[in-house]
């Protein structure tokens, strides 16, 4: 992980916490957030999270398997599976990643990419729009419409900050994640990722 190369725009304007890699039910390795007291965080309760500082020194002092970033009101997150084979990025990623012109990096598996930039002028509707294409690899979060958190890594495939890209995430959006109809449920997944025998609400830290 090289959390120190993170540009200031996701240092600086938006919250934190950890995640430990936790077998679940059906033995497969799930991030399990937490706290940086060591209890379970919510990533959807502003209590259990914290500033990128005190969520850095509390992953160095070990325990944890890396930093999760709760989207901020005013940004999105863009996640692509499956789409780096040595390093490289498919083409139907890299054209993402230079379409939306902000920061990218690559995820903790080093198979798939985390794109995040800011939502100034996105029209966002969530009964128009779902948040995952299985077809594709692609899952679109926007913040004020998710719980979800996304995992950090520092891994840059470009030099740049976090940039407004809502016209290019709006063509994004309309192009790959439009509801075939309205009454379709959404894709999202529960916020906090706990498995079903413990999804109770973490406490706060004291």
């Amino acid at each position: 992980m090289s959390y120190d190369r993170l540009p200031p725009g996701l240092k600086e304007e938006t919250t934190f916490c950890l995640y430990k890699l936790e077998p679940g039910k059906d033995g497969k390795k799930k991030k399990v957030p937490y706290q940086t007291c060591g209890a379970r965080a919510d990533p959807g309760n502003k209590a259990h999270l914290t500033d990128f500082t005190i969520a850095y020194e509390t992953y160095r002092k070990g325990g944890y398997d890396g930093i999760g970033l709760s989207i901020a009101e005013n940004m999105a997150a863009v996640d692509i599976d499956g789409c780096v084979v040595d390093c490289k990025l498919s083409a139907f990623a890299q054209e993402i990643v230079d379409k939306l012109g902000t920061y990218a990096e690559f995820s903790p598996s080093g198979t798939g990419v985390h794109i995040w930039g800011r939502t100034l002028n996105l029209l966002y509707d969530k009964a128009k729009y779902y948040m995952k294409n299985s077809e594709i690899g692609l899952e679109v979060y926007v913040g004020k419409h998710t719980t979800r958190f996304l995992t950090l890594t520092g891994e840059a495939i470009n030099d740049l900050d976090v940039n407004d890209c809502s016209e290019a995430l709006q063509e994004l959006l309309d192009t790959h994640v439009v509801r075939p109809s309205a009454e379709e449920p959404s894709a999202e997944a529960p916020g906090s990722f706990l498995s079903d025998d413990s999804a109770k609400v973490p406490k706060v830290c004291a």
